[in-house]
């Protein structure tokens, strides 16, 4: 069956969303009024009495602080500890900070936060998020593994942040909660839970680029007790880019419900969806950096290489529900369960450099360009389960805390074969093409004004997939021991299994794997701590050889150390930290003879091939973190991180910025201007030493090093309390309007940062 990509354009929620989310909707709001009648009309004294313990309740949702400080968190050990009693690093995303921001996408969120860098290679697929040195792959929705990559088969685009209440990122080695131990970390999204208060937020965004987008969030108790309650989000966006023919359409829905079930038992479930579509995506970069004769090109921000049908979409849904009971000893078990599908379709042409033929370098009379096609067609599944129980016990005259679980994921990844055909009706001999004569664009100059040269070129599925499986589960147990009132020792390990199939065949295992960790906090005072921990790293590298076969796993260890600090009775808090983490059998393309990437099977929609090529990679530096609210009127968050990489394998080029910096702050105004709240920040890393890959220098040949040059950003809010239920927030981003790139080489080409951006957000809250 022929794909149509215009079809997202159509239809904003799939059909069994939308009569689902309004029937729920109309429920609570018909609850809501019933809730209101009987509030009203009885004249029971025993009603405050329930009211007082209904509303007890204990929630560790970021929405509640309305500050840029969580107060608890979870992702390093299990243990639900402060940031001060966690020997890691850990900063967390909240909601206020994404309100004051306009955070929309988790790509927004990530790089707001201490440590994280992008590295972009297309534009609508993929861009590795990095922290110290290596590519986080540790991507979790409330506990639960899902499939974050941002390649052309990963949900991660797809990321709503409306749906969530924060981000939690743990920098570093996550060996005892992280199936195995990855050494750059984990990012952890909490959905927004259902509150025992009844809330409705409604929301809407313009700004530049004929940006619209528009939000509801409904918080409804279905109970007058709010024992049962519930929660609505669903959220939608139409932009266009600062590239020419560029679009985005955003949708997300979720739907989530909690019940306590007694007053020591909570039951939670929900559905969720999310999808996106970037019309006008590339494959690889979209800005040629040099003409054939090597001359360096000088392009505006606007230009797109990519043909006018060319479009990048991700949709997932899912469905989650668990079980928690509190015992009488301040003991807690959990159970949770996740399923999630999603489900991919990128069709591109675009006009750029690359391997094979005439090599596709523009010449600047017009001549030398070709069309490049790549289309991919896939669908993935997640399915997640974990249990867990802990507690405080006493013993030798102190108190102690004990943790065991168990998580398990089943993930399916599977690629639709396809075949092509052009506006003509004529067949192509594949989907993926680089460098043909058949493609040759008469005047580049008009393929980009226009985009369109060939017309559009359609894809169809031909029954003849491929198909890949992991399957990974195992136990943890851990316990945090109070040697003295002061001291406090975290030890505990992980046992692995993991199975990995490729096309239902096994293709590699490995089982009682046990990865170690132990962590220590000393207080020296009311305010700060020391720390230092260790972890093993064993890491299973879902990356493939040319023949299909998985790499063998990464091993390692990670060390880090330093000091705490929190103060104002725990509202701010800081630290500062240094780290050494060494690795062996890290993945590495497997490149042919003139440093070409290769592919498993020779098929470029089953992704690059890999090798177990690099040993001996080490990083190491230090990291300053800090963030809270300083004065009831005042929050500020920021961060400062040092990185030296080591890696044998590419001792001329960086993958990481030497230096990162990000500080952000927001102000209420005093006395008669105290609607007002003002805020600022910035962002500023240095330059990279870069390498013309995936194709090479139109003169000078391969291996012609290349700097991406550092670059500060600034950006800049108000907002107005025009009542306590409207508020109004301007945005401005790249304030200074920096010409600045997010990739440079990558195929000879770059991909330039956004310009300044203005947006405008209406909130009104009842």
């Amino acid at each position: 069956m022929s794909s149509n990509p215009s079809s997202f354009a159509r239809r904003a929620l799939p059909p069994s969303v939308v009569p689902t989310v309004l029937a729920l909707s109309i429920q609570a709001l018909m609850a809501s009024g019933a809730y209101a009648q009987s509030a009203t009309n009885s004249d029971t004294p025993a009603l405050a009495e329930v009211q007082v313990s209904s509303t007890a309740e204990v929630t560790n949702a970021s929405e509640v602080t309305k500050s840029y400080e969580n107060p608890a968190v979870s992702a390093s050990t299990g243990l639900t500890l402060t940031r001060r009693e966690t020997p890691q690093s850990v900063s967390t995303v909240t909601r206020q900070q994404m309100d004051d921001e306009n955070v929309e996408t988790l790509d927004d969120a990530l790089l707001h936060a201490t440590g994280i860098t992008a590295t972009q290679l297309d534009i609508g697929a993929r861009v590795d998020y990095r922290a110290r040195g290596y590519k986080i792959t540790n991507f979790k929705v409330d506990g639960g593994r899902i499939d974050g990559d941002t390649g052309f088969a990963g949900q991660g685009m797809s990321i709503n942040m409306d749906l969530y209440d924060r981000v939690e990122i743990l920098r570093g080695a996550n060996g005892l909660m992280g199936n195995t131990g990855d050494p750059s970390g984990a990012v952890e999204m909490v959905r927004k839970e259902p509150r025992k208060t009844r809330s409705t937020t409604l929301s809407a965004t313009v700004g530049s680029w004929n940006k619209r987008q528009l939000m509801a969030d409904v918080n409804q108790p279905l109970t007058s007790d709010g024992r049962v309650r519930s929660r609505f989000v669903v959220s939608g966006e139409d932009s266009d880019g600062f590239r020419d023919r560029e679009e985005n359409k955003a949708v997300g829905a979720l739907a989530s419900f909690a019940i306590d079930a007694t007053p020591d038992t909570k039951i939670g479930f929900g559905a969720q969806y999310e999808r996106r579509r970037l019309n006008g995506a590339t494959w690889g970069t979209n800005v040629p950096i040099w003409f054939a004769d090597g001359t360096p090109t000088s392009f505006s921000r606007s230009l797109n290489s990519a043909a006018d049908w060319s479009f990048s979409e991700r949709e997932s849904r899912g469905i989650f529900a668990n079980v928690e009971h509190r015992f009488e000893n301040n003991w807690t078990t959990r159970f949770q369960a996740s399923s999630a599908k999603g489900e991919s379709k990128t069709h591109i042409g675009a006009s750029k450099a690359n391997s094979g033929g005439n090599r596709g370098y523009w010449n600047q009379d017009g001549t030398g360009g070709a069309m490049n096609t790549m289309f991919q067609e896939g669908e993935n599944t997640t399915k997640n389960v974990q249990w867990s129980l802990n507690g405080p016990y006493e013993l030798w005259g102190q108190r102690h805390e004990f943790m065991v679980g168990f998580n398990g994921t089943d993930s399916k990844s599977t690629t639709f074969g396809l075949k092509c055909t052009t506006a003509e009706g004529v067949a192509l001999g594949a989907c993926m093409n680089r460098i043909t004569d058949q493609f040759a664009i008469p005047d580049w100059r008009d393929f980009v004004a226009n985009g369109d040269t060939f017309g559009e070129i359609t894809a169809a599925r031909t029954g003849i997939n491929t198909t890949s499986r992991q399957k990974t589960y195992g136990g943890y147990i851990a316990n945090r021991f109070r040697i003295t009132e002061p001291w406090s020792v975290i030890a505990g390990a992980r046992v692995s299994w993991q199975r990995n199939y490729s096309n239902g065949n096994l293709a590699s295992e490995f089982s009682k794997e046990i990865t170690p960790y132990i962590g220590t906090v000393y207080d020296l005072n009311d305010n700060y701590s020391v720390y230092a921990s260790y972890t093993d790293i064993f890491e299973a590298q879902n990356r493939r050889k040319i023949n299909g076969d998985y790499i063998d796993p990464k091993t390692g260890s990670a060390y880090e150390a330093g000091i705490k600090g929190e103060w104002l009775d725990g509202l701010f808090d800081g630290s500062l930290a240094v780290f050494y983490t060494k690795q062996q059998k890290l993945a590495t393309k497997d490149l042919d003879p003139q440093g070409n990437d290769q592919y498993v099977y020779g098929n470029e929609a089953e992704g690059v091939a890999y090798i177990n090529g690099a040993s001996g990679v080490r990083t190491k530096g230090f990291e300053v973190d800090f963030s809270g609210r300083i004065t009831p009127n005042w929050n500020m968050y920021g961060g400062y991180t040092y990185l030296k990489v080591n890696n044998p394998n590419s001792p001329n080029t960086d993958d990481d910025p030497r230096h990162l910096l990000r500080l952000n702050t927001s102000y209420r105004l005093p006395g008669a201007l105290n609607r007002l709240t003002v805020g600022g920040g910035l962002t500023s890393q240095s330059s990279m030493r870069q390498s013309a890959t995936g194709t090479s220098h139109p003169t000078q040949g391969s291996n012609v090093n290349i700097d991406l040059k550092g670059y500060t950003l600034f950006h800049a809010m108000a907002r107005y309390d025009f009542s306590k239920q409207l508020v109004g927030t301007l945005n401005i981003s790249n304030l200074f309007d920096k010409t600045y790139y997010r990739q440079y080489g990558f195929y000879a080409g770059a991909i330039y940062g956004e310009p300044r951006a203005v947006k405008l957000n209406l909130r009104y809250q009842f």
